[in-house]
């Protein structure tokens, strides 16, 4: 199933520079992946000011990473500037791990390279790449390849300078709607303030992810999500990451990052720690020994502008597995047992 309009790639794209005008115009435009193949076309024209952002989440295949997002430039644009960032856990590791990962840029009409990615380094449990370029007006695909090792997670984000129109366009997409519980192993925020509670707990060597894009509102964020660990369970390890774009930029600005995690009882268990800082993406990690029961994970900040978060726990332990009942195991000889005599039966007759 992929839910094409939410055009973050998991990676976010920042204009360094702009005017007051360009601010009171910027529009952002999304698209979100849930596959590793599939493309996407934006309906909206995306001018001067404004943010194209691309989400990808991919909880279930591995293997060729092969996504596009395609888009007409409008009048007056005259470069971009953008960031990605992508999950490469560790090899030995649960987790997302997307290993080999390219963006290239290229004129939709004649398959001409425009630009590519250049590596940034890795932080935190992710890697990093930034855009710079000249542009004009026109039709253009963004093309995102590699290898899904497991569950594949990446935020990318361009942002478009020149001479921004006149008339605001109108903000497409949107990271999937969820209610208050979801049986999914994601908890996906496009509000600020919003709470989801986990309907199935989690096994050791499963993660939960956070997957946070607001791009209609300003201000305080508090997003709490409630879940439950399995038997087994003995630790968490986990990494974060939020856009910091320039206070002077337009793209995603999210300040004063806290995440605590909590028992049932809302008691302070551990919080993250500052990592530092990659192209204009800041990283925390957070680690805590737990067994079995009911948490929270709470993250508060400051959306300045439009605030992009994610965050990925994974449970380290003994994944248990269940002993059947003695009646049970009866049951299951007696089948097998049936399942045999008619089979021997079959054969006389044959």
């Amino acid at each position: 199933m992929q839910r094409a309009v939410l055009l973050r790639f998991g990676v976010a794209a920042i204009l360094l520079s702009g005017s007051l005008s360009q601010l009171a115009n910027a529009t952002p435009q999304t698209v979100f992946f849930d596959t590793l193949n599939g493309s996407v076309t934006v309906g909206q024209a995306v001018n001067a000011g404004d943010t194209l952002y691309v989400d990808t989440l991919v909880r279930s295949g591995s293997g060729a990473l092969a996504q596009s997002a395609s888009f007409t430039l409008g009048a007056g644009v005259t470069g971009l500037t953008g960031h990605a960032a992508w999950m490469i856990g560790a090899a030995a590791d649960p987790g997302p791990r997307l290993v080999g990962f390219n963006v290239d840029l290229v004129d939709a009409n004649t398959n001409a390279l425009v630009t590519s990615d250049v590596f940034g380094g890795v932080l935190a449990g992710y890697a990093h790449s930034t855009f710079v370029a000249g542009i004009s007006p026109g039709d253009y695909r963004l093309v995102a390849t590699g290898t899904g090792v497991r569950e594949s997670f990446f935020d990318l984000a361009l942002s478009f300078t020149g001479t921004p129109p006149v008339s605001v366009s109108t903000a497409t997409g949107a990271i999937p709607t969820q209610g208050l519980i979801t049986n999914e192993p994601t908890a996906f925020f496009s509000k600020l303030n919003d709470a989801r509670t986990m309907g199935v707990a989690f096994k050791a060597g499963e993660s939960l992810i956070v997957d946070s894009l607001v791009t209609s509102d300003t201000g305080a964020l508090e997003q709490l999500v409630t879940f439950a660990l399995e038997s087994g369970v003995d630790s968490l390890t986990g990494f974060a990451q939020w856009d910091v774009s320039p206070a002077g930029g337009i793209g995603a600005r999210l300040v004063g990052v806290n995440i605590d995690l909590l028992d049932a009882g809302n008691t302070l268990i551990a919080s993250d720690s500052f990592s530092g800082l990659v192209d204009d993406f800041a990283h925390s990690t957070i680690g805590a020994a737990l067994g079995p029961g009911t948490y929270k994970i709470r993250a508060t900040g400051t959306g300045i502008r439009d605030a992009s978060l994610n965050i990925a726990l994974t449970f380290g332990g003994t994944t248990t597995t269940s002993v059947p009942e003695p009646s049970g195991i009866a049951l299951t000889l007696t089948a097998l047992g049936a399942a045999a005599l008619g089979v021997r039966r079959r054969t006389q007759h044959a």
